[in-house]
């Protein structure tokens, strides 16, 4: 007897392909984000006990038998090895196997005289699923034919001897990843009172080019307060053998809300419940994990991948109550510190009493006390306190962990476990839970042919890892070997802040690399010093910037002047910010640069969750902050360099081209960017959404000079009066409003504001519909134009650029994501065709 095993007919590859049946056929992609999408009721295909005669996911099988002259008794026997799949027969009923284990399912089909039985084949995960039964990237299908004479048991399925036998491969569809050189059909946003200046430029933008219809703005109430879209989910597609093609989204393993961590509520219900429909498909296995604990009374306690922050958030008080001890120690003249740096998190919890008492005495036998550090040991007393509720009864080699729910209702875990133990899951949750796991760490190089999809390049440092699970999934998807950069040195981690991908005018997939730089950021600035003063020679070392020429670290002449060079960050603030669940000091304060600029100055006042400090500083302070640090320099000859090395190395891309950035002081081994972040934009075509950097502006005529001195001789038929007014780069405008809850910006007064712009014209004048009688700013975000005529040298070298490559750039003003440490393109996120 002979038995056939019919499937579809492969592609030209020959290997025939399945797509994971993970959308939702009976529903459209809603048109609009509205509340009601969070309330919305359905099932992926693959959970529907009943199934859609038009499910384009399920795969027709046939099996058939050849010799017909062979008397009935015969059992077909199927053997399915992988354990992701569902098997349906000619109705759509689910078929339940004979015999079932971790590697295969076994289904008898009495054949009962019949030519042929038809199934309908079913997958419900991607290639190397984190679940564990899912973790195969193909199914082998083997079919054998049984018949009593031979063996009256299915145990002799194995004996190949006695049995015919039929063969076919089927390729799970992996996930291939959509690049910036994809159409968009789809732009979204989370619509939060404080981010409008960005909604209402990026909406502006669309339109100005026509593609309005592709803006999808989400409300607060389904954001629900948290607007880092890129970070949460990451969109491709699946493509069979036939050429059919799934929108797929990659739902990212995140916890965040904001920039805090926290269980829940985010962005995840958004991901979940929008886009599962006809078109596009939702891969969730990343959120349905479970992981293990042990106790040291031998209970194994599982843990949801939805509690795992718990876990992290424990471990998180252990590394920051040992730093700001360490901090301390140094503050008050104790390099040399009583205890040695704990190198695990065991030893850090264990050691803390000993760290915070070492503290309090240093602290209380101290000539330096002051309110600033009054409140930095009152933060670590009530970190102490917390930590000592998540790990009690520390013994030599062990601790009871009361880990509690995200949220209350209960405990995680509680239990005795051993210091091993500890130390595994820190080294499991740590990474899971870290800003390194999430989707602006995932960059989609345009490279390989098509119907391949991109390559990925992710950041993955040996000292910051990305997610094991996370990162071995998209080696698999990836039809190239995806490329790792190092980005354990920027505090969030993501390569999205360092380059990305445009298409250039070439055709036919063209592309470019557009990547940060310092070197090229500090040369403008250096150069425009230079126009300043006429002093061709200065250097950042070997100036005095406190006292060049007899001027202060100030501003740099006004409009009225003949030669004068603006602050950066006019008109914006810095703020602090205050969690009173521990004290009343700042969790999080403004950057770096700012603080030196500062002497150091940081708030304690405890009736203030909020105070802001004006953001602008002149190029004299950065120039001499850069003489005393070099950490721009240091960016430009180490991280960067290796960055541009290693993109070439492993993508070999047709060019890179550079753009101007400034980063701040490093913090510890971290660092980001201190002037909005023009790399972390939204590409749309030919068309860029970037980010408003906020640099120095000079005169059109004395920033075109101070240019031609930067860029090559290729540029400078672009470098004229007549380009800076064709793309209105003169004029400026400040979105700025007034927040009753941030003390220092509660009230607002047009000749503040003239201050810091060092305006010599009135703005109160050129704004006079935003300002009341006496010149306080009225409430609600006002957008005010600047009457001063001159052009930012970062947005003029960065609109000859793209100028050069095709592209037309429209300038974001993105402070809101900014001083949460994202861009444009953390915000943003797009469906794109396939």
């Amino acid at each position: 007897m002979s038995n056939g095993l019919v499937t579809p007919k492969a592609g030209a590859g020959g290997q025939v392909s399945i797509i994971p049946n993970i959308n939702v056929t009976n529903r459209a992609l809603p048109a609009r984000v509205e509340r009601s999408v969070l309330n919305a009721t359905f099932q992926l295909d693959a959970r529907q006990t009943t199934k859609f005669p038009g499910d384009a996911q399920l795969m027709k099988l046939s099996i058939v038998k050849k010799d017909i002259d062979i008397s009935d008794g015969e059992v077909a026997v199927l053997v399915i090895r992988h354990y992701a799949h569902r098997l349906y027969d000619q109705g759509g009923a689910p078929i339940k196997p004979t015999f079932r284990n971790d590697t295969q399912a076994n289904y008898d089909f009495p054949m009962d005289g019949r030519a042929a039985v038809n199934l309908f084949l079913e997958v419900d995960s991607l290639p190397a699923s984190p679940r564990p039964e899912a973790h195969g990237t193909f199914l082998r299908l083997d079919l054998y034919a049984v018949h009593p004479a031979l063996s009256p048991t299915i145990t002799a399925v194995e004996n190949d001897v006695s049995f015919a036998r039929a063969r076919a491969d089927v390729q799970v569809s992996p996930l291939r990843f959509t690049s910036n050189l994809q159409p968009v059909e789809a732009l979204f946003i989370c619509d939060l009172p404080g981010n409008l200046p960005t909604v209402t430029g990026v909406e502006r933008a669309l339109k100005s080019f026509g593609a309005g219809g592709l803006l999808k703005k989400v409300p607060e109430d389904v954001c629900q307060g948290d607007a880092w879209l890129q970070d949460q989910f990451q969109a491709g597609y699946c493509q069979d053998h036939a050429g059919r093609k799934l929108r797929v989204v990659l739902h990212l393993p995140r916890l965040r809300r904001e920039t805090a961590p926290a269980a829940q509520p985010n962005l995840s219900a958004f991901v979940e419940k929008f886009f599962p429909s006809r078109d596009v498909g939702l891969f969730n296995d990343f959120w349905q994990r479970d992981f293990k604990a042990t106790t040291r009374d031998g209970r194994t306690v599982a843990i949801p991948f939805r509690d795992s922050f718990a876990f992290w958030e424990a471990f998180n008080l252990a590394d920051r109550l040992w730093d700001a001890g360490f901090e301390m120690f140094q503050r008050l003249g104790r390099d040399d510190a009583d205890i040695n740096a704990a190198k695990e998190v065991w030893d850090r919890i264990r050691f803390a009493d000993a760290l915070v008492a070492i503290v309090a005495e240093l602290y209380r036998t101290s000539d330096r006390q002051s309110p600033v550090l009054d409140a930095r040991v009152a933060t670590i007393g009530a970190m102490h306190r917390t930590l000592r509720q998540r790990f009690s009864d520390v013994g030599a080699d062990g601790a009871r962990a009361t880990i509690p729910k995200a949220g209350g209702g209960g405990t995680v875990l509680d239990g005795v476990l051993d210091a091993a133990e500890i130390n595994r899951l820190y080294a499991l949750f740590y990474p899971l839970n870290d800003s390194v796991t999430y989707g602006g760490n995932i960059e989609i190089a345009p490279t390989g042919p098509p119907g391949t999809g991109g390559t990925p390049v992710i950041g993955n440092g040996d000292d910051r890892p990305m997610d094991e699970a996370l990162s071995s999934f998209l080696r698999v998807q990836s039809a190239a070997e995806i490329v790792e950069v190092d980005t354990s040195w920027l505090k969030v981690g993501h390569v999205d802040e360092l380059f990305t991908f445009v298409p250039t005018t070439g055709g036919g997939g063209s592309w470019t690399i557009l990547q940060n730089s310092t070197h090229l950021g500090l040369e403008i600035l250096l150069e425009a010093l230079r126009f300043y003063f006429n002093k061709p020679d200065l250097e950042i070392d070997g100036t005095d910037w406190r006292n060049i020429l007899g001027s202060s670290l100030g501003v740099l002449g006004q409009e009225s002047d003949p030669v004068f060079i603006t602050n950066v960050l006019r008109g914006k603030y810095w703020t602090y910010q205050f969690d009173h669940r521990i004290s009343a000091f700042p969790l999080q304060t403004p950057p770096r640069m700012h603080m030196e600029s500062l002497a150091n100055r940081l708030v304690v006042d405890s009736t203030d969750k909020h105070e802001a400090d004006e953001a602008h500083m002149s190029l004299l302070e950065i120039m001499h902050l850069e003489q005393t640090f070099g950490a721009n320099r240091a960016l430009a000859a180490e991280e960067l360099f290796e960055l541009t090395s290693r993109l070439y190395e492993s993508l070999n891309p047709p060019s890179i081209h550079f753009l101007p950035a400034i980063f701040d002081l490093f913090e510890g081994r971290a660092t980001e960017t201190f002037l909005p972040n023009m790399v972390n934009m939204q590409v749309i075509g030919k068309h860029l959404l970037v980010p408003r950097p906020f640099g120095p502006r000079m005169r059109a005529d004395q920033a075109v000079a101070v240019l031609r001195k930067v860029m090559g001789p290729g540029h400078h038929d672009d470098l004229t009066i007549d380009f800076i007014r064709r793309h209105r780069l003169e004029d400026q405008d400040l979105w700025i409003r007034t927040q009753p809850e941030v003390y220092g910006l509660d009230r607002i007064l047009a000749s503040q504001l003239e201050v810091a712009f060092n305006l010599k014209a009135s703005l109160q004048d050129a704004n006079r519909t935003h300002f009341d009688a006496n010149g306080w700013l009225k409430d609600g975000w006002r957008n005010l134009k600047i009457p001063e005529k001159s052009v930012d040298l970062f947005e003029l070298y960065a609109t000859v650029l793209f100028n050069s490559l095709g592209l037309t750039v429209h300038w974001i003003d993105t402070w809101f994501y900014h001083v949460r440490h994202g861009g444009l393109h953390c915000g943003t996120n797009t469906l794109r065709r396939p």
